[in-house]
C-alpha cells in the first residue's frame, strides 16, 4: 500500500471513531431506575399540560399559531410548543429546546 493510502485510512478510521464517541455521548439514554422513570413521567406530564394550555389559547381564538412542535424554553421556565406560543403568552424565549 502507498503511504498516502495508509494515511487516508488512518484519518477515516479516526474520524469514524470520533463520530461514534460523540454520538454515544450525546444520545439520550432511557431511564433505568424507578426514580428515573418517575422523573421522566413527571417531566412528560408537565410538558403535556403546558402544550394543552397553549392549545387552549389557540382554540379560544386569542392567537393563531401553527401546530409545529419546535419547542422553546421561555424566560418563565416553561416549555412552549414553538416561538409563536411563547410570544402569544407574552414570554421571551430563554433558549431553543425544552426547559430542563
Amino acid at each position: 500500500m502507498s503511504k498516502k493510502l495508509i494515511i487516508w485510512l488512518i484519518v477515516i478510521i479516526a474520524l469514524a471513531a470520533a463520530g461514534y464517541f460523540i454520538w454515544d455521548s450525546i444520545r439520550t439514554k432511557p431511564p433505568q431506575t424507578p426514580e428515573e422513570i418517575q422523573r421522566e413521567v413527571e417531566r412528560l406530564q408537565k410538558l403535556i399540560m403546558e402544550i394543552d394550555e397553549d392549545n387552549q389559547k389557540v382554540e379560544s381564538g386569542e392567537v393563531a399559531c401553527i401546530q409545529i412542535y419546535r419547542p422553546v424554553c421561555g424566560s418563565d421556565g416553561r416549555t412552549y410548543s414553538n416561538d409563536c406560543f411563547s410570544s402569544a403568552a407574552g414570554v421571551e424565549i430563554f433558549h431553543q429546546g425544552e426547559c430542563k
